[in-house]
This record gives C-alpha cells, structure tokens and sequence, in this order.
C-alpha cells in the first residue's frame, strides 16, 4: 500500500519543478508573471429618453411657495417646471386676519371665498397663474383652512370657555359668525369634555383658535362652495390644514359626513369639469386619538411628518446605514404619503435651521423613493416676509436632477443598500434602470456596488459624466454635492445662471456679477439692448440712466447646444427724499390698517415710537444715534404695555436696519 503513495509524490514533485515552482534547481530563471489583462470596454448604448411632468398630479413632488404673491410663481413657472415639480402649493387663499400681513394670518380665517385682494394678489391673478400653468402641465394647490376660524386674540374666551371668534368674521360669513353660540347645533364646537377621537375633532384649541363645529351642514356647504369656487379659478388640489382635528365617517366617537359633503362633492365637480381626478392631502401631525391613519387615507393623502426629518438626523450622522433602517412615518402604503425635509411649521419654529447641504442630501434620498410624494419647502428669510422669493434653492441642479429621476422611474420597483455613508437607490422598470448614489460625507472618490444595474455605461444626470458598471460595480467621482443620478440617457448638463443680486433696488449704480455653469455660449441684455456674449463670468455695472419707468431689466442666456437657459432679473431705481434716512418700499395701506411704530436701540437703551414723517415710505430725520430699528405693525387699538419692552403681539415686522444699512441711508422694505 506504500509504493502508490511514494509514487503519487515523486509525480507531484517532478510537476511542480517542470512549472518552476521549485525553490532547488532547475535549467535557469523563473519567468515574471504577465500583466493582468486589461478587460473589455464596455460599449456605450445610451437611450433617448425625454424628461417630463407626470400626468397626474399624485405621481409628482410639490414646490411649497410659501409666502410667494401668484404673479410672483407665475413668473417662475418654466424653472419649476424644468426642475421637475409638479406642483405648487400655495398659503390659503381664504381672506385672512389682519390683511395677510404675517404667514400665520393666512392660517386665521375670515371667509370662505377667495379674497379679492391679500399681498398674495388678487383672485385674478390666482387664475392666471391657474391658466398658465396649465400651459407647463403643472398642478396648482391651495392651502385650506377648514378646522377654525380668526380668534380676537389668545387669552380671549366665550362664557363656557370657548375661543372668541374675531368679529371681522361676520362680515364675510354673517351666518356662521351669529350663530357660533347656538344653544342647538352651534357653527362652532363647544364641546370641551369631549372624549375619545373627540378631543381632536370637537375642540381642538390649538393657539386659541375657534374650531368649527365642521358637522353642521350649513358650514358644510359653505366649506363646499369655497373648494367649487377654487376649482372654477383652476385649482387642482387642496392640502387641509390641522385635518386630523376634523372627523371622519369612520370615526369611532362623534362621526360626521363633513369629508363626503365637501371634498367628495367637490372631487365629482373636479372630474365633471375637466375629466382628471382632484388632488388633497391632509396635515396629520402625530397620529390620530382612536382612530386608525386609514380613517383619512380612503380619503385623501396624509403628511408624513417622520421620515423627512429622520432621514435628515440620519445625513447628519453620516450614516447611510441608519437611513435604510428608517421607516415612513406613517404605518401605511407609501403612495397615500406626502413626506418633507422641511414644513413651514418646521421652518418657522425652530432657532435654528438645517444646513442647506444636509437639506440637498436628505431630499435625495427622499426623492428616491418609489410611491413616496415629497413636498420641497421654498425658506423665507428669518422674518418670514410675504410676497417675495427668498430662496432658489429648488433650482438646484441637484434638485432638478432626482426630481426628474422620480418623473421617469414613478412605478418602477426599488432596491435600497448602503455602505458606510454611502445611500444607494437602484430603480428598476419594465424597460429602463438606474440609480441614485449619495454620499453624506461628499467624498471626491467613491467605490459603489450596483448589482441590479449588470453591466454597463451609465450616465451622470448632474455632471454629464459616463459611469461603468462593471458586474454591478462601479468607481467614479460624484457631484460636489456627493449626489449621483445614473440613467442610461447621454443629456449634457444642465446649464445654470446665478447673479450675485435679484430683483432689489437701488440709488445711483449697481454692480451685478453674473455666473454660468455648464454652457458653451452665455450672453446678457439690458433691457431691448444688444446681447453681450461673455465666458462664464463677468460683471456688468448697472446705472439709473438705464432705467425705463424705473426699472432695469437685466436678461441672462447660456446654452449648451442641447439646452438653453434663459432668465430675467428686474432692479428698480430708488428716488430718495434729501436730508432723510429713507425706509421705502412699505404699502401705504399699511399705515391706514395698522398703528406703525419703529422698535430702536441704543448702545444703553430701547424704545417705541412714532416719530418718524410719511411720504412714499417712513421718513427719519436723524438715525445716526441709532445702533439700529426695525419697524412693527400692530393691529389697530393694541395698546403696548411697556415702551421699553419688545412687544410679540406685533402681526408684522421688518428684519433689522442696522450696520452698513444705516450707513448707506436707506432701505427698501418690499415685503412689508
């Protein structure tokens, strides 16, 4: 039995020295090993897929245009449309409290009719901005407020206990506002031991807010004819503020058809008149008290108001292995959502915001997602001004190029994996794939595994890169943004325009420098003049001598020879009263509906006061003394208990006029 074994080692031993693998003899050197081959290139076959809107408005993200006048979105319709919203949401349309004149008023409700006029527009300009943005195929959603109307002011309680109702109510829905103390089916809830789902529904005081007994038909039917009269001005859809504080048919205490004779109503209206189905969504902060979320999800959709900010704690962490863990905040079917990063609720109450890169990250992610709805929230700058554009953030590249990776691939199946900081969100469809790739650290290098996308080249949404994918994996360099979209369709870059100044104003001249990204050609226009051809940079000095009718209107092109970009900016010329410290730019009707005051400081000392002339604005003889001042609108009558004290019963003020601003001797308030 030996001599086989013996045998079978001489054999191994006389092939393993043939092969050089002996480390004894042999008749000269062993050769080098040869060069790892160099693999294949893998043929490009990119697709001719053509971006665009989703038919129907459930399958699109919504722009929240928080604060913004109608004209003002109107004007913006082609940027939103090319960054692949579908929507825009509006502040309630309803006559609000104090004339509109801070965000909150909106949510305080006088009427349930458009209002004619608000700093908004008037109800003409909301159907035009209807009429053209039909032409872009985007969706228009008001904000409604069906739960409570205007109070006087917290603190201000009925005999029982109940919030008064301001009584600029009855001019505007006299029934309703005389019948609010009904001993029999009042029109506003009074039932403050209530229990169950009825601590929600029938009296919700929330900011002392009087809440609408919303089971009595006659504000039933005027809640009904206001959503009809919306849909008659073009609207699309509706988002229902506090709507978790409003019963259902299905509710296990106080059950009302209020959902059925309003938004039901007015979804058979919408259908008749232009054969598409109506889009709502409810606000649903928390869950709701005895009550299932499907109570609400039959329906219409709800706000998810947990996944959003988780994911962005998650960005912030770094870790996108945390953010794959996450569930949605609501326990059920993604497609009945509507997520955020940031909700005008969050906004306005936090000290705080989150850094715009995690804001760019987190909604990558969220943008992702197979069936979920995002809303992008517009910021408004920190003293939450109406009628202006603050932020153009959702004119990001980064933005524009989820959103419309979201557009292409709306029914196609998900698959999520993660490594480290690295997020990915491979798309699969009937006829296409692709991918989002995120990294929350930014990383300039990165190594991904894609194993549903196979083998082949991809191509970067953002930067116009190719990207190979090699047996599911892939090596390249993201965005700056640590944001990658990988279709298979070959787009240049999108071109940017970015001005160091938008539509502001000014006294005698103004240098704006404009920048463009991602073009082969760029010019500007002042006003008819010629067109200017530039590379990518210049600075272009702006005079008054320019002006037509007092204004300069400045208009930006690049294109890429594949796509062009072309946009408007508008600078007013200021004509200042001498001898003055000038705050221009305020609605004469605010002195008229509000007692005005200017909040000043000192290095020692703070005061109210009054003195100050009027003539096209706020005149001050002399603000050299001053550290600073804002100016503060209060409503008519309010008294303020101590001059020397900030009072926050203020409906309106304006950002601090301090610095540089009291040096240059004037200060153009628009939004006030």
């Amino acid at each position: 039995m030996k001599k086989p074994l013996i045998l079978s080692i001489l054999s191994l031993s006389l092939l393993l020295g043939a092969c050089g693998g002996s480390s004894g003899g042999g008749d000269g050197p062993s050769p080098e090993p040869g060069p790892t081959p160099t693999p294949e290139p893998v043929p490009e076959d990119p697709d001719s897929y053509v971006d665009k809107l989703p038919d129907a408005t459930k399958d699109g993200f919504i722009l929240h245009a928080f604060g913004w006048k109608f004209k003002q979105i109107e004007s913006q319709l082609p940027y939103i449309a090319e960054a692949g919203f579908k929507s825009v949401q509006t502040l309630p349309v309803q006559t609000p409290k104090s004339n509109g004149s801070a965000w909150w008023a909106y949510y305080q409700p006088l009427s349930f009719s458009i209002a004619e006029s608000t700093p908004l527009g008037t109800k003409d300009d909301l159907i035009s901005l209807c009429t053209e943005a039909e032409k872009y195929n985007i969706s228009i959603i008001v904000d409604v407020v069906f739960n409570h109307m205007a109070n006087i002011a917290d603190g201000q309680y009925e005999a029982d206990g109940t919030p008064k109702v301001y009584p600029g109510v009855e001019s505007y829905e006299p029934y309703i506002y005389q019948h609010r103390n009904d001993a029999s089916n009042p029109t506003f809830h009074h039932n403050k031991n209530a229990t169950g789902s009825g601590m929600e529904t029938q009296f919700y005081q929330y900011g002392d807010l009087p809440d609408l007994n919303t089971g009595n038909t006659y504000v039933q039917n005027r809640c009904y004819e206001f959503l009809k009269e919306c849909i008659d001005a073009g609207v699309d859809g509706f988002r229902f503020d506090a709507a978790k504080h409003i019963e259902t048919p299905d509710d296990p205490d106080y059950p009302s058809d209020f959902w059925t004779n309003t938004l039901g109503k007015a979804k058979d209206y919408y259908k008749k008149q232009t054969n598409k189905e109506l889009y709502a969504y409810a606000e649903t902060l928390g869950n709701p008290l005895k009550r299932s979320i499907e109570v609400y999800t039959k329906i219409m959709n709800v706000l998810d108001d947990g996944y959003g900010p988780s994911v962005a704690n998650t960005v912030g962490q770094r870790s996108a292995e945390n953010t794959i863990k996450l569930n949605y905040g609501k326990s059920t079917d993604a497609s009945n959502m509507v997520g955020y990063v940031e909700s005008h609720d969050t906004f306005t109450s936090e000290k705080s915001h989150l850094p715009e890169k995690w804001v760019s990250l987190s909604w990558a992610v969220l943008a992702s997602r197979k069936d979920y709805k995002s809303l992008y929230f517009a910021r408004t700058d920190d003293a939450f001004n109406i009628g202006q554009i603050y932020d153009y953030t959702f004119k990001n590249d980064t933005v524009g190029a989820v959103n419309r990776f979201h557009n292409r691939f709306v029914s196609a199946e998900e698959y999520l994996s993660a490594s480290g900081s690295i997020f990915v969100n491979e798309r699969v469809g009937n006829d296409s794939k692709g991918a989002v790739v995120i990294d929350f650290k930014q990383s300039k290098d990165i190594e991904v595994d894609l194993p549903h996308l196979g083998t082949a080249v991809y191509y970067d949404q953002i930067t116009g890169q190719s990207v190979t994918v090699r047996d599911g994996k892939a090596s390249f360099s993201p965005h700056s943004s640590g944001i990658a979209v990988l279709t298979k369709t070959k787009n240049l870059p999108l071109p940017t325009i970015e001005v160091s100044e938008r539509d502001t104003a000014f006294v005698d001249n103004k240098d704006i420098t404009i920048k463009t990204t991602n073009g082969t050609k760029s010019t500007y226009q002042i006003n008819n003049g010629e067109k200017v051809e530039f590379n990518k940079k210049v600075t272009v000095s702006l005079d008054k001598s320019m002006a037509i009718d007092n204004q300069i209107d400045l208009t930006v092109e690049v294109t890429n020879g594949q796509i062009t970009v072309k946009e408007t900016f508008h600078y007013t010329i200021v004509k200042l009263i001498p001898g003055y410290f000038n705050v221009l730019g305020i609605d004469p009707s605010v002195f008229t509906d509000f007692d005005v005051y200017l909040w000043s400081w000192t290095s020692t000392s703070s005061s109210y006061n009054q003195n100050y002339g009027i003539q096209d604005g706020i005149l001050l003889t002399d603000a050299s003394g001053l550290e600073g001042f804002l100016v503060v609108a209060f409503e008519k009558g309010h008294v303020i208990p101590n001059l020397h004290e900030w009072d926050d019963a203020c409906v309106k003020k304006s950002v601090d006029i301090k610095g540089s601003i009291l040096e240059q001797g004037y200060i153009v308030l628009d939004t006030f």
